[in-house]
């Protein structure tokens, strides 16, 4: 028998013939996960049942070694009379149609059985199927169990399992007993096999909705309430403790307390009475027997109701004594708390003779005679004026700050040290799709609101805070409920005590999500219309190229080849002819050429795609001098690579712009040009010591010219991405500056013995 049910090994630790167990995972991590596992772990063979690997956990459940383990039948870890039971459960299992853990027990080699719970699944490898069977020691719970359902049927307090009663509606109606211990048997009178399946509307007609409501919100909430009330089904005062034991299930604990409350009940009238007494200030007391109907009141009251002395104190006195606006609502309020039996509250206005505001507080507790019937009413009124302007103007401000963080979206949090609790406004919760009426999250389950990157951030950000007192503020990306992301600004600060002491964070979250979008928009539009910028100019360059071909291939050539039959008719004339005609035609074509030649030059510089901007620049600044007069210091740094086409045309051609603008509109002769690189951008200074301009005036120029032109250049300088700044003063002068993105190239400010010095006949300024 033995032979049959106990096999040679084929398998190592984590292998299967050299295979291993789960592909793809590290050797080492599954070592320390399989060995280090709580519960004990069995592989067996799904088609023949016999053990392949087992854990240390196994081994020490069944108190043997794993290598005897290893090849012996499953069915052997458990006792006789269980094998055929267990051979069933493996080949269901085998199947796939076992679902969820079972409970069962094993035999260990001392002979000792053990209660245990067993999960299976079936595992594929390798073209070999395998059981793996999870067994969990559940000894502690069996005896837990016991513990207490010896506890339930011998503790002294009254015990009751209840299941909750819904109409189609979902309303909750009625519930239903489950189970009830001795104890409540004794204390209700009530036999368990009268009430266990029934409801209590079935077996206590007379149940008071409180209690079904009181109970619903135990099972909807989850959370534990205790009252103590009086049954009027039962005739008795219970102090009664509900819990939610399972959705839609509660489970009650209570004792009776009839004797206690009468007792308490003897001496209520009497401490009332005093209690009231010795807290009265600017008060007054009133006592109102239900029984006769009369009503008491301190002699201070009449002031406060601003009555006359000889008015008779009843509740129509008192109702008549409350301002219009408010005595239908007060009227409403103290029939309630009568009808329910229930201390009274209410802040009401008082319709005083000359209309100044008074606002009273009236606070009155019920009074029950021996058998437990409502006799009477105590109370206290004091004045709250001052303390409601003082609320009414807090109210309106919190309104105004709850209102502002709503619009703004902007939610509240705080963290406490000592608890690690958290609380979020409701608006916070609304930001990320958190249900406001359930708690806040805890720390573990915060970070699933933040991209891996923002709660590092945020982590970091606390810590610092909490370590050296300083706020932080932060933008970080959030993931809301439904998984969409919103990013926010998220601003904290240390939370003190009255010492001083820190307790915890505090702070607020801006969602700031519409302007994030908007600035990846403006990025994306910004790009475009630089891209856009590009086209424009060098399609513009492109046909200023074009024509000034045309110009000088064409028209020029035309001129030039007129220029020379003129000559040549002019030499083949006799001396005595007249060639006044001949030397003004020679005159308009010499003036034609070189117009063609300047307007070439002007559309297209040849010297700037032969040889770049830096040449010419010096091109321009000889230029300026032999044509105009005008003095220009060009100084032009050096890069390593040179600029893309479109930057150094649009470079040269703002250069030339302003000091046709200096030349025209300054006043003096010379100008300063200098180009550099700085942070990957190309910046260019033009300055002259002329008369200048009101700079403060931003888009006020001196001349109109000089207005379109710098007009036209801060366009362009826009739609490329750079900047455009003057700097002038009347009388002072002019310094511009332009700021162009470097597309590609890295640039340095070459040494003072490699500058060259590219400039007309030199200005000065002074």
């Amino acid at each position: 028998m033995q032979d049959k049910r106990k096999q040679e090994p084929q398998v190592c630790e984590n292998s299967i013939d050299g295979a291993p167990l789960w592909p793809g995972f590290d050797e080492a991590v599954f070592r320390v996960l399989f060995e280090g596992a709580r519960d004990a772990i069995f592989w067996a063979d799904a088609d023949s049942g016999f053990i392949v690997n087992c854990n240390r956990a196994a081994e020490e459940l069944m108190g043997m070694d794993r290598s005897r383990l290893i090849g012996i039948h499953q069915t052997r870890l458990h006792p006789l009379e269980e094998i055929s039971h267990h051979a069933d459960s493996f080949g269901r299992a085998a199947a796939g149609s076992l679902r969820g853990p079972f409970a069962s027990v094993i035999a260990r080699e001392d002979g000792a059985r053990v209660d245990i719970e067993i999960s299976t699944s079936v595992v594929t490898v390798s073209g070999r199927r395998l059981i793996q069977g999870i067994f969990r020691d559940i000894t502690e719970r069996t005896h837990a169990l016991a513990r207490y359902r010896t506890l339930f049927h011998e503790m002294l307090d009254g015990c009751a399992l209840h299941e909750m009663i819904y109409d189609a509606a979902g309303v909750p109606v009625d519930y239903r007993f489950l189970s009830v211990n001795p104890a409540f048997e004794r204390l209700t009178g009530l036999r368990a096999e009268d009430v266990v399946g029934k409801t209590v509307l079935e077996v206590m007609p007379d149940t008071e909705p409180r209690w079904i409501e009181m109970y619903a919100r135990v099972v909807k909430t989850g959370m534990s309430e205790q009252c103590r009330d009086y049954s009027r089904a039962l005739s008795k005062h219970f102090e009664v403790k509900a819990f939610r034991s399972d959705p839609h299930r509660f489970a009650c604990v209570f004792s009776d307390i009839t004797e206690h409350v009468t007792a308490v009940e003897a001496l209520q009238l009497s401490e009332a009475r005093l209690h009231l007494a010795q807290g009265a200030a600017k008060a007054g007391t009133w006592e109102w027997d239900m029984r006769s109907g009369e009503v008491k009141w301190a002699a201070q009251l009449w002031n406060l109701y601003d009555l006359s002395e000889n008015t008779e104190a009843t509740l129509d006195a008192f109702f008549g004594a409350v301002h219009p606006s408010e005595r239908a609502e007060i009227q409403r309020k103290w029939t309630e708390a009568v009808d329910h039996e229930a201390d009274l509250e209410i802040e009401w206005r008082v319709d005083t003779r000359d209309e100044s505001e008074r606002w009273l507080l009236s606070r009155g507790r019920p009074i029950r005679d021996d058998s437990g019937e409502l006799a009477a009413y105590v109370g206290i009124v004091i004045e709250v004026t001052e303390d409601r302007q003082i609320k009414n103007g807090l109210t309106w401000r919190r309104r105004k700050v709850d209102e502002a963080h709503r619009v703004a979206r902007i939610g509240v949090w705080e963290w406490f040290l000592e608890t690690g609790q958290l609380t979020w406004s409701v608006d916070l919760c609304d930001m990320v799709g958190h249900d406001p009426r359930l708690p806040a999250p805890t720390l573990g389950e915060l970070s699933g609101y933040y991209t891996v990157e923002s709660w590092d951030a945020l982590l970091t950000a606390s810590q610092s805070a909490l370590e050296t007192g300083q706020p932080y503020d932060i933008e970080l990306e959030m993931i809301r409920k439904d998984g969409s992301m919103c990013w926010t600004r998220t601003v904290g600060s240390v939370l003190p005590d009255e010492r001083g002491s820190i307790v915890g964070l505090h702070g607020t979250v801006h969602d700031v999500t519409a302007r994030k979008l908007a600035e990846q928009e403006l990025q994306r539009q910004r790009r475009s219309l630089a891209e856009l910028a590009t086209d424009i100019l060098e399609s513009g360059e492109r046909e200023r190229r074009q024509i000034a071909i045309e110009l000088h291939d064409g028209v020029g050539q035309a001129l030039a080849a007129a220029k020379m039959t003129v000559n040549q008719i002019a030499a083949d004339m006799s001396p005595e002819s007249d060639t006044l005609e001949i030397e003004r035609l020679l005159g308009l074509l010499n003036e034609s050429i070189s117009a063609i030649r300047l307007l070439t030059v002007e559309l297209s510089p040849p010297v700037l795609y032969e040889l770049g901007l830096r040449a010419a620049l010096g091109w321009l600044a000889d230029d300026f001098f032999e044509r105009l007069g005008f003095k220009c210091d060009v100084n032009v740094g050096a890069w390593h690579r040179e600029i893309e086409t479109h930057t150094s045309v649009f470079a040269f051609r703002t250069i030339r712009e302003l000091l046709n603008n200096a030349h025209r509109h300054s006043g003096v002769n010379y100008a300063r040009v200098d180009v550099t690189s700085r942070d990957d951008m190309l910046v260019i200074r033009v300055e002259d010591d002329g008369c200048g301009f009101d700079g403060t005036e931003r888009h006020t120029l001196p001349h109109k010219g000089a207005q379109f032109g710098l007009f036209s250049i801060r366009e362009g300088v826009g739609l490329l991405g750079g900047t455009l700044e003057i700097d002038s003063m009347t009388g002072q002068g002019t310094r511009i500056d332009v700021r162009l993105p470097i597309d590609h190239g890295e640039w340095t400010t070459i040494k003072s013995s490699d500058a060259r010095s590219m400039s007309g006949p030199q200005g000065k300024l002074s």
